[in-house]
């Protein structure tokens, strides 16, 4: 289960880091359409605009290795287990079974 778990967690943090040169990208695309948008600017901005649907398509890329990659990971006896969870990684659900007065009467 820890290979499997840690690859989830690999996998997360590089999304997200790809999320942030994205974001970063994105930012620095604006920038340099509004230099470029200035009169009197200097013309020779040789910043090009991000490619949306290459980005696009690396990313659906990605994402598909890294579902082999997690796939290798697991134990191929705990995926065969009915209600196994081989990963490991859990969501938290909570139910509310009484509510306070007091915050019914500050709504």
């Amino acid at each position: 289960m820890r290979p499997a778990n840690q690859a989830m967690r690999d996998i997360a943090k590089d999304r997200r880091e790809r999320a942030l040169v994205r974001k970063r990208t994105k930012i620095a695309d604006e920038e340099a359409r509004r230099a470029a948008a200035v009169p009197g600017a200097a013309s020779s901005s040789t910043a090009a605009p991000m490619d949306v649907d290459g980005a696009e398509s690396e990313e659906t890329t990605l994402r598909a290795q890294e579902k082999q990659r997690l796939e290798n990971a697991l134990d191929k006896d705990l995926v065969a287990d009915t209600g196994s969870n081989p990963t490991g990684m859990y969501e938290l659900w909570a139910i509310v079974t009484r509510v306070s007065p007091t915050l019914l009467r500050s709504s």
